[in-house]
Formats: C-alpha cells, structure tokens, sequence
C-alpha cells in the first residue's frame, strides 16, 4: 500500500505506522517509478480535499475502482471524461456498519499500540471550532470531544 498526503504533519504520522508515502510534489510520477510504471488497481480518498479529487483518475488504471469516503465541504473537480474512456468504478461511502465498530474495538482490544498515532488529542466542547480549524490546516488526525453528560 503506498499512501498519498500532502500534510507535513500527517506524513510523519503515516510513516511512523511504517506506510510507503508517495512524493507529494509529485505522486503519480512516483507512483510510476515505484511500480515499473503501474498504475493502481484502487485508490481510496480519506482526505476531501480538491487536489486530491482532481488526482484520482490520474492514479488508477483501465477497469480501477475509486473509493471516496472523506466528506467534501463543496463540489469537487473529478475527471468524468476518464472514468468514461478508463471504464472505471467511483463509490462513495459516508457511514459505518456495526461491523464496522466491532473490527476497531478488536484492535484497540489487541492492544495495538500504533494506533495511538492516529489519536491527536482530546478536546473539550468549546474547543471544537479550533481544533476544526487545526485539522483543515493539515495538523493531527483524529480527535476525541469530551461532552458532559
């Protein structure tokens, strides 16, 4: 698997779990000459940002599938015209299964200790707007909001 972001910071935390990062300057290219020019078979975007929409179809081949599962604020620009010629499959996904829960509760049960990487904090309610405002410029990953009860 070789992960795509553009954020410094989320970099360094997809490296740390041990993932391939693609050249951000340049992530088709890279993509290109660490697979003997291959294209990918899937790609998934986690991130909704417009960049990454507009890279898409750049970074898959003939008869791929595109999985979006971040939650674009607006329209985003994608390549319909090479969906078309590619034959390629775009779905969306904006919810999880309870099976879905179950599988995350089993790692954390685990004890998987690399998944504290992808815990940035936790936050207080009046603290929401600015940690939105932290994620959208690139810093940290998730956050846990402590609401009282």
């Amino acid at each position: 698997m070789l992960v795509m972001e553009l954020a410094p910071a989320r970099r360094r935390i997809a490296a740390r779990l041990g993932y391939e990062l693609l050249d951000a300057a340049d992530p088709v290219g890279h993509l290109l000459a660490r697979t003997s020019a291959q294209l990918a078979d899937f790609a998934v975007d986690a991130a909704a940002t417009p960049s990454v929409a507009a890279l898409l179809c750049s970074l898959v081949g003939p008869m791929s599938s595109i999985a979006v599962i971040g939650a674009y604020g607006n329209l985003a620009a994608v390549d319909l015209q090479a969906v078309m010629f590619k034959e390629l499959t775009v779905l969306g996904s904006r919810t999880y299964l309870p099976t879905d829960l179950d599988a995350a509760l089993t790692l954390l049960n685990e004890g998987q200790s690399k998944l504290g990487l992808l815990l940035s904090g936790v936050v207080n309610a009046e603290a929401v707007a600015a940690t939105i405002q932290s994620l959208k410029a690139g810093e940290g990953m998730k956050y846990v909001v402590e609401c009282p009860v």
